[in-house]
């Protein structure tokens, strides 16, 4: 049986921009994207730590090192400066499950890169 588990989340995010889109896309710098395992066009849940507010949006590639987070500008559920959690899953067998490994990003103050763990 498969199991939904988290593979990535990613804390402290701050929104850099905001555009109107239909879409819920989060655009997020490269690197972050690679050292996450998100694919563009993968669906992530957003959770805005500033507000308690929480959606499902799908990821878009923003320019490598450029420390780009932007969102849909969602009636001001999401804002410039906002702090952001992402979280990103996969399915695995329910056999592998002990042996899954989240990874924990941490973001800085400048959307870089802070730590990078597997727990």
């Amino acid at each position: 049986m498969l199991k939904e588990v988290i593979k990535s989340q990613i804390e402290n995010l701050i929104i850099t921009d905001t555009i109107e889109d239909e879409n819920n896309v989060i655009i997020i710098d490269q690197n972050i994207m690679d050292k996450s395992d998100i694919m563009e066009g993968e669906k992530i849940t957003v959770r805005n730590i500033s507000n308690g507010y929480s959606i499902d949006m799908i990821a878009e590639n923003a320019p490598r090192h450029s420390n780009i987070v932007c969102t849909s500008n969602l009636s001001n559920l999401l804002n410039i400066g906002d702090r952001l959690t992402l979280l990103t899953y996969k399915y695995i067998d329910s056999k592998l499950i002990e042996y899954h490994k989240m990874t924990n990003i941490h973001i800085d103050t400048d959307n870089k890169i802070k730590t990078n763990k597997k727990r």
